[in-house]
């Protein structure tokens, strides 16, 4: 289960658009079994359950006009709309990237 989408980003006077793309974590799946009983009665029950994440790992891609380029990953919580991560250009200078 992911999210994906159209990013852009102004950084040193130029623009960059590109892809996005958020891949949540694994959810988990359970199963409780339960009895009870009071004299001469008795009762059971099952239940399953399934839990979807809020948190992934995101990457981007994003170009400028003048053809060059930024590629970011990130960690995001999808739940809070928060999240952390790195940006490198082609020059390899390194951008810290908040997600808020």
């Amino acid at each position: 289960m992911g999210d994906s989408g159209k990013l852009s980003v102004e950084l040193g006077g130029k623009t960059y658009t590109g892809e996005w793309v958020f891949v949540r974590d694994g959810g988990s799946v359970g199963t409780a079994f339960g009895s009870a009983w009071s004299g001469g009665s008795s009762a059971y029950a099952n239940s399953t359950f399934f839990g979807a994440s809020s948190t992934g790992n995101g990457r981007a891609i994003l170009s400028a006009p003048d053809g060059s380029r930024i590629r970011c990953v990130f960690r995001y919580n999808a739940m809070g709309g928060t999240g952390v991560g790195e940006c490198i250009d082609d020059e390899d200078h390194l951008y810290d990237m908040f997600i808020k």
